[in-house]
């Protein structure tokens, strides 16, 4: 077979492939997606409705020593949201059982970026999901489903860099939970649908300063830091090696401890 031939060939087999693989889709359009704005406080004079229709300011959940998992989404979503909802749902479910309480260690707040939704929508989304944590533990307070006007809504998404795009009757937008501290600064972004009890208990006692969870906590807090690209608590090197050194350190003053007082103990004649 001649070289052209196959050349030809060659050209006929890479446009077959090329037009045979499915062209890859962008996971978000563009414009949609999250604005890091980690150490930057909300406005909590925003309003908004509670599921019994009263207006409420964000300020109004943030209790002193007590951090916040703010919750974006909107109620007749027919997709990512639910997802979204369920996996925070169960990580809270875990951490109820392991002795984190929301209402009493920190608060849930889940807002509707979609101003057509109102407190009805709201009061039934809420209700399944405090239900389905555990009846009768959650209770509104504790995890609140609110709704605002159009204004209040672009306010605090803009507050919180969650950018999303009208799609029909529905919305493009990012899968995201973000933990503040208790004066309502911006600690974490936790990405996704599922988020790990233990990097969501670790996420809060480190927004509060220490002020919940446990001693084990805080030894976890010590040696582990979150790492932004795995999305969960790794090694910090460094912790080790000052546990080390201290460690080496002790070892040593006890055994010049030990050697000082060897010497000074008197000998039999």
């Amino acid at each position: 077979m001649s070289v052209p031939v196959l050349m030809i060939l060659r050209m006929l087999c890479l446009m077959f492939l090329v037009t045979a693989l499915p062209a890859e889709r962008e996971k978000t359009p563009p414009g949609v997606g999250v604005i890091d704005h980690r150490k930057q406080k909300i406005p909590l004079s925003l309003e908004f409705k509670d599921e019994d229709g009263r207006t409420r300011k964000l300020g109004d959940f943030f209790k002193e020593g007590r951090p916040v998992v703010l919750a974006p989404a909107y109620y007749n979503c027919p997709r990512l949201c639910t997802y979204v909802y369920n996996g925070l749902r169960d990580s809270v479910a875990a951490n109820l059982r392991s002795g984190l309480n929301p209402g009493k260690d920190y608060q849930i707040v889940s807002f509707s970026f979609n101003p057509e939704e109102k407190t009805v929508i709201a009061g039934q989304k809420g209700s399944n999901y405090r239900k389905s944590v555990d009846t009768g533990t959650v209770h509104q307070q504790d995890w609140p489903f609110l709704t605002g006007d159009a204004a209040n809504i672009e306010a605090l998404n803009s507050a919180i860099g969650y950018q999303i795009k009208k799609d029909g009757p529905d919305f493009s937008h990012p899968s995201a939970i973000v933990i503040l501290t208790p004066d309502g600064t911006i600690s974490r972004y936790m990405y996704g649908v599922d988020f790990p009890a233990r990097t969501l208990r670790l996420s809060l006692v480190e927004a509060s300063a220490g002020r919940i969870g446990s001693a084990a906590d805080s030894v976890m807090l010590f040696c582990f830091r979150y790492d932004d690209q795995t999305g969960a608590y790794t090694p910090y090197a460094w912790a080790f090696v000052r546990i080390t050194s201290v460690a080496i350190l002790g070892t040593l003053l006890l055994l010049i401890f030990l050697l000082l007082r060897k010497d000074k103990t008197p000998r039999n004649p």
